[in-house]
């Protein structure tokens, strides 16, 4: 049973400390669920106790962990972490650092266009542009 000081920091050491207790209850649940995904971004795993729970988490085969890594530089620094892990996946850009921006543009995007995509849409546009002139009589 944890001791309680009459000090003025009582209300932190007991309701923060055990909010945080929580927090972390709560993430190692979701870790183990099924199918679960984990996407850090900004984390050097620096913190002993949340690095073994994700670790520990980690050998649910089913929970994929994608670590967004800043450069080259950080990625192999962070693939020694969880080199033994099969299940986690690390993002970087090669042509620049991977800040926030370019992390939401580039990989968590339900739609990206394809170059292809892009010049069809711009070839779709043209055709459109010209069935529109046809249609009100002028020359092309």
């Amino acid at each position: 049973m944890p001791i309680v000081n009459p000090t003025k920091w009582k209300f932190h050491e007991t309701v923060f400390e055990e909010a945080y207790y929580q927090i972390l209850r709560h993430l190692s649940y979701e870790l183990e669920r099924p199918n679960s995904i984990l996407i850090v971004f900004g984390f050097s795993f620096a913190d002993e106790h949340i690095l073994s729970l994700v670790q520990r988490a980690l050998s649910n085969p089913s929970l994929t962990m994608y670590v967004v890594c800043f450069n080259e530089s950080t990625k192999e620094w962070i693939k020694d972490l969880f080199k033994e892990y099969a299940n986690v996946k690390y993002l970087y850009s090669e042509s620049n650092a991977l800040d926030f921006k370019l992390f939401n543009d580039e990989y968590f995007t339900i739609y990206k266009p394809k170059k292809q995509d892009q010049r069809l849409d711009a070839a779709k546009v043209i055709v459109n542009q010209s069935l529109e002139a046809i249609a009100a009589g002028e020359q092309l």
